[in-house]
C-alpha cells in the first residue's frame, strides 16, 4: 500500500486526501509555482461502461496526450477477485 493512498485506508479519507492536496497546492503557490489539478469520479464507470468506449469518449471530448494514455495504462490488465469470509473466488479480467 502506499503512503499516498487515501481509499479504504483506516484513518484516512477524502477529507484527509483533499486536506494533504490543499497543503500541497498552498506551498506550490506560495513558492511561485504552477498547479493543474485533474481529479476523476471512476465510481460508475467501472461497473456499467466499456473500457475502450469510455476511452473513445474521452478523445472525442479532447482527452489528448498524457492524460489519455494514462487512462488506457490504468485499465489496461485490470482483475477482479471476489472474497467471502475465506473464500477466494476466480480472477477474472475486467471488461467494464
Amino acid at each position: 500500500m502506499s503512503c499516498t493512498q487515501h481509499g479504504f485506508v483506516r484513518g484516512r479519507s477524502t477529507c484527509t486526501n483533499l486536506l494533504e492536496a490543499l497543503n500541497d497546492w498552498t506551498l506550490t503557490v506560495h513558492n511561485k509555482k504552477s498547479v493543474t489539478v485533474a481529479y476523476i469520479d471512476f465510481s460508475r464507470a467501472f461497473d456499467s461502461v466499456s473500457q475502450e468506449k469510455l476511452l473513445v469518449r474521452l478523445y472525442s471530448y479532447g482527452g489528448r496526450g498524457n492524460v489519455l494514455q494514462w487512462m488506457r495504462k490504468f485499465f489496461h490488465g485490470r482483475s477482479h477477485q471476489t472474497r467471502v469470509g475465506e473464500a477466494l473466488s476466480t480472477e477474472s479480467s475486467l471488461l467494464s
